[in-house]
């Protein structure tokens, strides 16, 4: 309507009510009312012979002396609707809305039937509303338009995620807010517009949320009222079934938003058929609906259920919930929904103590599948309604169990220092005690603070001095987590194998997943492929016994193998999202750190900043020691290799406080030395890159990454035989495949050292191939290699140096673009003009700019629109055609241009490059 206005339109607008006995033509009536209310039609000769139908719609506009008809015939009212809305439509046209179609008369339909097969040249646009989903006459009509094509049919989806939050942010003013609000706005509005808004009100209305200085806040429990509209709505669809449908639907609400039918059907009375029946009347008017791929039903909306709910007085409830949980009948076997929805009955049903123990088993089945959240939820439940001491000692157990496999090392202290004082203060048994610091050994291994874990692991055998087969060997495992952390690889290896052995013949199939992820870990350094079959085994055991947790970790420890393999890293997504998703941000935090990782080697830079910033946030929130450095570094590598040194150096010092050595390593590496060699500061990079070394514990994994390759290839320019250079060229399985390339790349400039040309470029050609996939390193290294070829005479460092020089220019990295031009001049080959972000009196469209087009790809984007092929494009800036090919490529990605005529269209618009 307000498009419409805008474009001088006349507007009108009409809308069916809800009631007992439609008024005849009301919304068509309301609508010319809006614009003509007190003027009458228009005194137009189209309408002659008109005025007694109008007046069926308007009685008001039966002239002096007339009559107005009793009836007139739907042709007749409807010719002079159509003849009216010519007259209004004149020059600019008219735009009319016809509102909630689901509660009009049969006779506005039947009149809307005939206008709209006789829209056609009269300038009008006619847009109507109707409910979807309660086989009204008006929803069929609507469905008809569109299947005759005489109308677009645009159904309107619930909102997602993103489209709750985009709407309470609008609503709130405010982009700040607490992630809980999000989420339960969502839940109890499912998706639907309008009951977001009323959800709020009724937060607002509550004190639930509230404006606090810094935006808003949650201060009281997210449990939004029913809105009295929504309320009344419900309330008039329940009246209209029989009074026995209507029980099965209230028995239907105190069972859940979603319910199991059969057990629908073992609560009420009247048997099968009934239940059946009244389940199809209330799925009719739109009460219920059919989860299909669930095998239950599903209230339509959590606000639905909660309306019906309040249409019981409390003994009924009571009653109904009684009768439920006698009928669902669960045992210690049960599933944890089943245990939950038996936890709820015995709640309403006044049974305190049952509904307690209900809750426990309920948590423990859940976090025995991974179930991380709900798991928390039903402990901290627990904690929340005061229980007895020893139902008080199993939920704390619950909860560290949870948060220790969330990764949630801050809420472990916590929890973990409340269970030790409930064991002390009930005298337990010293098992019990033994276990409960088992639980704190395990949550310090995975906030790696070693010197905790001996300390807890000491406590246990000074409690149970000889363990039991499982105790010992859960006990086992944290010793070899420990000896892992402390770079005692083989010595973690064997407490390993000792644990996996005892859990394969208890069958405790958590503890052999841990044995073998860690089994993998130890092997990785010596031998991929062998530690790839271990994690394997861990997940397939993970799957096999529905272990949710202990399947994400192995998909994480699979990851890392892609990425020493330079793989694309599908699997540390997965575990990242996995973990998240069962509740265990920790874990996430430790996956999203290594994808930061394998994507910053792969030179996918904007993402692994966002992966490893998210990954340091989650780690110091949760308190999981190295990995706040280490996730720190990462940012500061990123900043390195983009030639922002003092962004680098200030990441690594700030995370230098929190380091242990091997962190420290690799931060010298990564860090500090990339950041030198960035900048052509030779020195400082061999300088960083010694001190790393002497830094590495022995047998680190991390000491095989990436920097210790380009530490190979300086040390081979500077000289092609010393001890740390055999060292860091020697033959691995597990080294990083970057740094194999690079150690390639280093092999290759001693051999150019010792005249042997053909062994050089062989070697070149394996360490760039490997190279590949990570664009930073290998253009480095051709850059390095090309330095020693000039000069020994091998390999083709002027395609190289062309190659590089475009990749550096295009990233913004002057001293090494400068560093490539000035080998070429020493090769004696034409050097390239410079591209057009280098000179400060050329720059690239803004509009291309924001596509992301390089300065690079700009100058080429040009030529392209100049007619030049690819082949003479390269001749002109003195690169190779495969280069310029792929600019192409990625200039058609970027654009969006299907082929080459329309990305020289796309150059021609927006000028690439100007002076």
């Amino acid at each position: 309507a307000a498009t419409a206005r805008s474009r001088g339109m006349t507007v009108l607008r009409g809308r069916a009510a809800a009631s007992p006995a439609p008024v005849p033509y009301r919304p068509v009536a309301e609508a010319f009312l809006s614009h003509l209310r007190g003027s009458g039609p228009p005194a137009a000769v189209e309408l002659e012979g008109f005025r007694p139908a109008l007046s069926v719609l308007v009685p008001a506009w039966t002239g002096p002396g007339e009559e107005r008809p009793a009836e007139s015939s739907v042709i007749l009212l409807g010719e002079a609707v159509l003849a009216l809305l010519r007259v209004l439509a004149g020059e600019r046209g008219v735009f009319m809305a016809l509102e909630d179609l689901h509660w009009a008369d049969p006779g506005t339909l039947e009149l809307l039937d005939y206008v709209v097969d006789k829209l056609e040249g009269i300038g009008a646009v006619v847009v109507t509303t109707v409910r979807t989903g309660e086989s009204s006459p008006a929803e069929r009509q609507a469905r008809q338009f569109g299947a005759h094509r005489q109308a677009e049919i645009v159904d309107l989806v619930r909102l997602e995620d993103a489209g709750v939050e985009e709407m309470v942010t609008a609503s709130l003013g405010s982009g700040d807010l607490p992630p809980e609000l999000v989420r339960s706005v969502h839940a109890a509005s499912d998706g639907l517009p309008f009951l977001v808004e009323e959800v709020l009100a009724s937060l607002l209305d509550t004190g639930a949320l509230a404006r606090a200085k810094g935006g808003w806040e949650v201060r009281g429990p997210l449990q939004p009222a029913v809105p009295p509209s929504f309320a009344e709505v419900v309330g008039d669809r329940l009246g209209a079934l029989p009074a026995p449908a209507a029980r099965v639907v209230q028995t239907a609400a105190v069972l859940g938003e979603r319910f199991d039918w059969r057990l629908l059907k073992s609560t009420c009375e009247g048997g099968e058929d009934r239940v059946v029946a009244a389940l199809r009347d209330a799925a009719d008017l739109q009460l219920l609906e059919e989860d299909r791929a669930g095998r239950v039903f599903r209230f339509r909306h959590a606000l639905t259920r909660t309306a019906v709910l309040e249409t019981l007085l409390l003994p009924e409830r009571s009653a109904i919930a009684g009768r439920a949980l006698a009928a669902l009948d669960v045992d210690g076997d049960a599933g944890s929904e089943h245990l939950a929805l038996a936890a709820d009955l015995a709640e309403t049903a006044g049974d305190r103590r049952r509904a307690t123990e209900l809750l426990l088993a309920s948590a423990a089945a859940a976090l025995r599948r991974g179930a991380v959240t709900p798991a928390l939820a039903a402990a901290e439940r627990v904690v929340e309604e005061g229980p007895e001491p020893d139902q008080a000692v199993r939920a704390n157990e619950v909860l560290l169990d949870g948060y220790i496999s969330a990764g949630d090392a801050r809420r472990v202290v916590e929890v973990g220092d409340r269970l030790l004082g409930l064991l002390a203060a009930t005298d337990a048994p010293a098992w019990r005690g033994a276990a409960a610091h088992l639980r704190l050994a395990r949550a310090a291994t995975a906030a790696t603070d070693w010197r905790r874990a001996v300390h807890h692991l000491g406590r246990v055998e000074a409690l149970v001095p000889e363990p039991g087969d499982e105790l010992g060997a859960r006990t086992e495992v944290l010793r070899a987590q420990v000896a892992m952390g402390e770079h005692r690889i083989e010595e973690a290896a064997g407490h390993a194998r000792r644990a996996r052995d005892v859990g394969a013949r208890l069958g405790l199939d958590d503890l052999v997943c841990e044995s073998l992820e860690l089994l993998g870990r130890a092997r990785r350094v010596q031998d991929l492929d062998e530690a790839e079959g271990h994690f394997t085994e861990a997940l397939v055991t993970a799957e096999r016994a529905g272990l949710e947790v202990q399947r994400v970790r192995a998909l994480h420890e699979l990851g890392t193998i892609e990425l020493i393999r330079l793989a694309e890293p599908r699997r540390l997504r997965a575990a990242r999202d996995g973990a998240l998703a069962v509740g265990a941000p920790g874990l996430a935090a430790q996956a999203g750190m290594h994808l930061a990782v394998a994507l910053f080697v792969r030179d996918q830079l904007d993402e692994a900043r966002v992966a490893a910033e998210r990954s340091a946030e989650a780690a110091e929130r949760y308190g999981l020691g190295l990995l706040v450095p280490a996730a720190t570094t990462v940012v500061g590598a990123i900043d390195a290799v983009r030639g922002r040194t003092e962004d680098a150096v200030a990441a690594f010092e700030r995370a230098r406080p929190l380091m242990d050595a091997e962190v420290e390593a690799t931060g010298r590496g990564h860090v500090l030395g990339l950041a030198a060699l960035t900048v052509e500061d030779r020195p400082g990079a061999l300088r960083e890159f010694a001190a790393a070394e002497m830094l590495m514990p022995p047998d680190s994994g991390v000491g095989r990454a990436p920097y210790r390759g380009v530490y190979a290839v300086l040390l081979a320019l500077e000289d092609g035989s010393t001890a740390v250079l055999d060292e860091l060229t020697r033959d691995e399985p597990s080294l990083h495949v970057a740094s194999v390339g690079l150690a390639e790349v280093a092999r290759a400039v001693r051999w150019g050292r010792r005249g042997e040309a053909g062994k050089a470029e062989a070697r070149f050609a394996a360490g760039m191939a490997r190279l590949a996939p990570a664009p930073w390193y290998r253009h480095v290294a051709a850059r390095l290699a090309a330095e020693a070829a000039v000069v020994d005479g091998w390999g083709e460092p002027v395609v190289w140096l062309r190659e590089a020089l475009d990749f550096f220019e295009g990233q913004g990295l002057d001293d090494l673009a400068r560093a490539c031009r000035s080998l070429l001049r020493r090769a004696g080959a034409p050097v390239p003009r410079r591209a057009a972000a280098a000179s400060p009196d050329r720059v690239v469209d803004p509009e291309l700019a924001r596509l992301g087009v390089t300065a690079r790809e700009a100058e080429v984007l040009t030529l392209v629109a100049e007619g030049l092929s690819n082949k003479d494009i390269a001749a002109r800036l003195y690169l190779s055609a495969r280069t310029v090919e792929k600019h192409v490529e990625r200039l058609m990605l970027k654009t969006g241009s299907a082929n080459r005529a329309q990305l020289a269209a796309r150059a021609a618009r927006a000028g690439s490059v100007r002076t």
